[in-house]
């Protein structure tokens, strides 16, 4: 019977646990309702992705840890030490001190081996920002087919890219360095807690990390779109500026006070007579729906020339949550021409246009 006895610190368990906590089992795969603490570091994977989490010590030992039953400690204990120790064969047994549980185990050669790799390239490097954008792209993906290209969040050529086939979503990082990378939404929810982190990739893998902890990746089996072709839909001689802020505002009230899941919002322009620098009008929001409607609109000031002959319906969950994350005090609307002059309205930035946002005007 094997021997051996481990202690490892809550504070690193709990740490692991959250790090890894997207990284979901199989029931299909009975070892992967465990995680394995290989030497001096811990590892969860449900072999399309892989989380390693880097310990301060070797502990010369590989254990397998039953995750729920791990996860129901760190629950509870007010301890700072787990203890793990083999008290029959398979067996194994956590205990903080004063609580033991046990649980069996299945034979840890089982376990998928962790990619390890060793390279010589230079890494490549993704900072906060571009982590930041990954996330408002990914709330703009299909959710229909998860081996479809519309579920996933691309990099190229220097852009981060996400479309639903309704609405898309492109930002010019200006950095044609960074690799060819695509992600899944929950791949991307799980690198957000990198911060700062390196990027390699590896046989059909790609690793970002840092110091203490790496994920790794089973690349997709799907091409990038040819999004800059959209491009060409979009009409800049015609434009409304506004505030970012005042339109956040009125998304954040439609969010708390519509009762339909999601209401109908509606952009339109209105003359205001006698009111100094606003000649154009004024930009005017309507929220309304089958139960419920605010009284009075919205009303900000913008400028630009932008002929808003008809009333145009947007979704606010999507204008909100692309804008929020965006470093812009000014954004602007602009119509589609060609293909899309029926039916999609173009969100862009005004200082620089790294940021350009196709909209579909009908709110599915």
């Amino acid at each position: 019977m094997q021997q051996y006895k481990v202690q490892l610190k809550v504070s690193d368990l709990r740490s692991f646990q959250q790090n890894s906590r997207n990284i979901k089992g199989d029931n299909t795969y009975p070892i992967l309702a465990f995680s394995k603490l290989e030497n001096n570091r811990l590892i969860k994977t449900n072999y399309k992705s892989y989380c390693q989490y880097k310990l301060f010590v070797d502990t010369g030992v590989e254990i397998l840890i039953d995750d729920k039953i791990l996860n129901g400690f760190l629950d509870y204990t007010t301890k700072d030490i787990l203890s793990f120790e083999y008290i029959e064969e398979n067996l194994i047994q956590i205990s903080d001190g004063m609580l033991k549980m046990s649980y069996p185990v299945l034979d840890i050669n089982l376990y998928p081996k962790y990619p390890d790799f060793d390279t010589q390239e230079s890494p490549g490097k993704f900072s906060r920002e571009v982590i930041t954008l990954m996330n408002v792209a990914a709330q703009n993906t299909s959710e229909l087919d998860n081996n479809h290209p519309l579920f996933f969040i691309h990099i190229k050529d220097g852009f981060i890219f996400s479309t639903d086939a309704f609405n898309m979503f492109s930002y010019n990082i200006g950095d044609k360095s960074l690799p060819e990378v695509i992600l899944s939404p929950e791949q991307v929810a799980m690198i957000n807690n990198l911060g700062d982190m390196d990027y390699f990739k590896y046989q059909n893998y790609n690793f970002f990390g840092n110091n203490f902890l790496t994920y790794g990746f089973v690349k997709p089996e799907v091409e990038t779109p040819a999004f800059n072709s959209r491009f060409e839909f979009v009409s800049k001689d015609q434009w409304f500026e506004f505030e970012k802020f005042d339109l956040i505002k009125f998304c954040e009230l439609t969010s708390k006070s519509a009762t339909s899941k999601i209401p109908e919002c509606i952009l339109k322009r209105t003359k205001v007579q006698g009111l100094p620098g606003c000649s154009d009008g004024r930009m005017t929001l309507n929220l309304s729906d089958n139960d419920f409607h605010v009284g009075g609109d919205t009303n900000f000031y913008s400028s630009g020339h932008f002929e808003l002959t008809d009333p145009i319906k947007f979704n606010h969950r999507i204008t909100m949550d692309y804008m929020k994350p965006l470093p812009y005090s000014k954004m602007r609307f602009s119509p589609c021409v060609g293909a899309l002059s029926k039916g999609f309205l173009t969100l862009w930035t005004t200082e620089d246009e790294k940021f350009l946002g196709i909209f579909s005007t009908l709110v599915v």
